[in-house]
């Protein structure tokens, strides 16, 4: 690449012939280190103002791995773009920026747009933003899509909100607590309606016994309950967690 042919085209960027061969010129520049793409950078907001969408996708791939607010204010506005090939720009544009601040990944998992999310959820995310995307199967678009994606460490809260709203149903309910953390359990229920240790006790056994208990519709307990009867078969690991979270020597009375 001949960075003083690069320079005078973009200077003339209005006169130029072969604005395709230029857009390639610039993604190309955009596989560099950023100081490589740095002396370009003054010319991105003309190229943003573009009426071609390769160029405004070439502008957003300058910017790629930025990690000032500005630059970053650039891609996320791309992420709206009315070209579609420059909305995926921009969200490869927005994984590259997200390393060193992975929130930012925010911007395309939850967009407005579909295919923004879903070119979201088949990207990679940034670290500690995988289970982010699980928010997702709200989305009746790209359920099967989201549901690709890890519950959060402490999922308990979430998946009773989501089988609540019919977002998940009993199985997968059900799966995501039996693998939950014990005291993510226990953190909903020492709110819940208070019950007596004989009474914990004597639930616990009826579920080991096969045996359902009512359904008051009451609290969590009530809400578990009617996630494990559910299901299409016992699930021995759910009863586990939640003997593991009622029979804390801290929960007398649960």
């Amino acid at each position: 690449m001949n960075d003083l042919e690069l320079w005078e085209r973009l200077k003339n960027i209005d006169d130029d012939e072969d604005l395709e061969d230029l857009a390639a010129m610039l993604h190309a520049l955009g596989e560099l280190a950023f100081q490589h793409r740095a002396p370009f950078l003054g010319f991105v907001d003309s190229m943003l103002g573009h009426s071609s969408a390769p160029m405004r996708g070439a502008a957003i791939s300058l910017l790629g791995g930025t990690k000032g607010h500005g630059g970053v204010e650039r891609i996320v506005a791309a992420l709206d773009d009315d070209d579609t090939g420059v909305r995926s720009v921009a969200v490869r544009a927005l994984r590259e920026s997200s390393g060193t601040s992975p929130e930012r990944w925010a911007h395309a998992i939850f967009h407005p747009r579909p295919d923004v999310r879903r070119l979201a959820l088949e990207t990679e995310p940034p670290r500690k933003m995988e289970s982010l995307a699980t928010y997702l199967r709200a989305d009746p678009e790209l359920r099967e899509l989201a549901r690709q994606s890890p519950w959060p460490k402490n999922p308990c809260g979430l998946v009773f909100d989501m089988f609540l709203r019919g977002h998940v149903d009993a199985i997968e309910a059900g799966d995501a607590l039996a693998d939950a953390p014990g005291p993510d359990l226990r953190s909903l229920l020492v709110h819940s309606v208070r019950r007596t240790a004989d009474f914990v006790g004597t639930s616990l056994a009826t579920f080991e016994g096969g045996k359902p208990l009512p359904d008051e519709g009451r609290d969590v307990l009530d809400l578990w309950c009617r996630i494990y009867w559910a299901c299409d078969a016992p699930r021995p690991a759910m009863i586990r967690k939640l003997a593991e979270a009622v029979l804390s020597l801290s929960l007398i009375h649960i």
